[in-house]
């Protein structure tokens, strides 16, 4: 994952880790007996030298833009250390022209002399900078870490949101109206017909409400929630409509599908297709190696079906994100047909 760095908050972060290494260095230098003023000079140079070291770092990984800064290439690092020793170098020169006070003096009296002064520097530059890089990263990778997370939250956020939307779309206004309208005639024409009408309607919503909230569903379920509409479809368009399907009581109990799955598909094939008692509707639901088939004869309409297209694709777009397989959708002149990969229970294990 490209991790993008806060740089407002890394900068703050940068202040806060300085002023908690020049507090460290000013009480060192106090337990030592340093005098104030030498304390006081510790301090704000380490302060300043700190701080250029730690906005280099930062602006240097960022002009890099390395995929990952915690894995930056082998010259960035190594372009740091050489720049943090140009930084502390340069520190020195301002301290030393602004105090009139040679730093190397002091450095000297510890018995170095001449280049040995500035590799001691050097030294203490690549010591400051190493820690620098390690506080840097540590503060990358905890950041990556609250990224990764708000993102895992967002897709749970986006699966939950897609499944209510979906359970919306299968309770649609249009179908209820359709469906009280059919029992509304039938308890006219049919009562004992109007009793079956709403058993089935009742545990078509039934089902519906009930359904597993996270995007998965046991064939089992698939195929009583598709029965269920079939049967109430087949009340209503009487003989001009019927259906079969050819699925193992084993499969049944083991085969896992997307939530909703094969009753828009059975939907999709009444909708779009103009259907008579001369010339019936046949769905037909089975097994064929991995997948589930809905097949079903086609019957060219008088009139064009408005249609977003949008079922089928919703559906591929849901085993992509849950299994990355693809649906299948074979059209030949007499017959249509759309597979759907079988998904084993694992997958509905692993999400409850």
């Amino acid at each position: 994952m490209k991790i993008d760095l806060p740089v407002r908050n890394v900068i703050k972060q940068s202040l806060l880790f300085t002023g908690m290494v020049s507090t460290l260095v000013m009480l060192s230098a106090i337990m030592e007996g340093v005098p104030t003023w030498q304390v006081l000079d510790k301090s704000i140079s380490s302060f300043f030298a700190i701080f250029l070291v730690c906005l280099l770092n930062i602006f240097l990984h960022l002009g890099a833009k390395p995929e990952d800064p915690l894995k930056s290439p082998l010259w960035i690092k190594v372009l740091s250390f050489v720049l943090s020793i140009l930084v502390v170098y340069i520190v020195k020169a301002i301290h030393d022209s602004l105090l009139n006070d040679d730093l190397f003096d002091k450095i000297q009296l510890a018995g170095l002399h001449g280049g040995l002064r500035y590799v001691y520097l050097a030294l203490q530059a690549c010591m400051l900078n190493l820690v620098v890089l390690l506080w840097l990263y540590f503060a990358m990778a905890q950041h990556a870490k609250v990224q990764h997370e708000l993102e895992s939250s967002r897709l749970a956020k986006a699966r939950t949101d897609a499944a209510n939307q979906l359970l919306r779309q299968q309770i649609h206004p249009h179908f209820l109206f359709n469906a009280l309208s059919t029992l509304k005639a039938l308890i006219r024409k049919d009562s004992a017909t109007a009793e079956v009408y709403l058993l089935r309607l009742s545990d078509f919503l039934r089902v519906s409400v009930t359904a597993h909230q996270q995007g998965l569903s046991t064939l089992k379920h698939e195929v009583k929630l598709c029965e269920d509409y079939l049967e109430m479809q087949k009340i209503r368009f009487k003989g001009a409509l019927s259906y079969q399907i050819d699925l193992s009581s084993e499969l049944l109990e083991r085969g896992v599908l997307p939530l909703f799955s094969l009753q828009p598909l059975a939907e999709n094939a009444i909708k779009h297709n103009g259907f008579t008692k001369e010339m019936p509707l046949l769905i037909h639901i089975f097994q064929e190696d991995d997948f589930i088939v809905v097949k079903n004869n086609r019957i060219e309409r008088n009139y064009v079906v408005e249609s977003t297209g949008s079922g089928l694709s919703n559906l591929a777009e849901r085993y992509r994100m849950i299994s990355e397989d693809e649906i299948k959708i074979e059209q030949y002149p007499d017959a249509f047909f759309v597979k759907i990969k079988i998904l084993a229970n694992e997958y509905l294990v692993d999400r409850r």
